[in-house]
């Protein structure tokens, strides 16, 4: 039988996300599992879920600071108004 309480079961499916590119879906099963854990069980996700929600969340801001840094730079040294 299937035990729909699996985190590890969860967190594989949250890596595949992720390595697919779809982290907002590797966000979303997180955040499915942890609803069904608090509704079901009264419990929080272990820590090694959330610790995989914490890399996804640093991933992505990793990745939106990197793309702000290379837009500064871009237009770095120009006038906000052109002069």
């Amino acid at each position: 039988s299937i035990d729909r309480y699996d985190e590890g079961a969860y967190r594989t499916l949250m890596q595949l996300h992720a390595q697919s590119g779809d982290r907002a879906g590797a966000i979303s099963i997180y955040h499915q599992l942890s609803s069904l854990l608090e509704r079901d069980l009264g419990v929080a996700p272990d820590q090694q879920t959330t610790a995989l929600l914490t890399e996804l969340l640093g991933d992505r801001l990793g990745r939106a600071t990197s793309l702000g840094n290379a837009a500064e730079q871009q237009f770095s040294g120009k006038s906000r108004f052109g002069s």
